[in-house]
């Protein structure tokens, strides 16, 4: 698939170390990453940015914030086929069913977070301009 010629990812994350993993991931997919560190920018952000190619939901938040965030981002009609990948540092199975009803679209592991995530955006219909 061509890519497109402006692609952004909405970053919703407080750990520097997993910005950083992912900000230096998304220029080989010509993705632009906009990051965020509260809820409430991350809304803004919907409201006002272009339509994202997906959102990016980190481990700095706690477990009913994101499932409130998601809920409300499906309510909406703009954003409610919107990739949406959680980030988890612990596999709870409770936790991982709760998000996939809520409406995330993918989890990943931090742990296996740099050859999970390229194959998430390729599984997205992004392709990287390296072989």
């Amino acid at each position: 698939m061509t890519n497109p010629a402006q692609h952004n990812v909405l970053l919703l994350e407080t750990n520097e170390d997993i910005h950083q993993i992912i900000s230096k991931m998304l220029p080989a997919f010509d993705l632009t990453l906009k990051r965020v560190t509260y809820i409430s920018d991350a809304e803004l952000a919907l409201r006002s940015l272009e339509r994202p190619s997906f959102i990016i939901l980190g481990t700095g938040f706690t477990h009913d914030k994101i499932l409130h965030f998601v809920h409300r981002i499906r309510l909406l009609s703009s954003l409610k086929d919107i990739p949406v990948i959680l980030l988890i540092d612990d596999i709870d199975t409770s936790k991982i069913k709760a998000a996939l009803d809520a409406g995330i679209s993918r989890y990943l592991a931090t742990t296996f977070l740099p050859g999970n995530l390229s194959n998430v955006i390729r599984d997205f219909g992004v392709s990287s301009g390296y072989v």
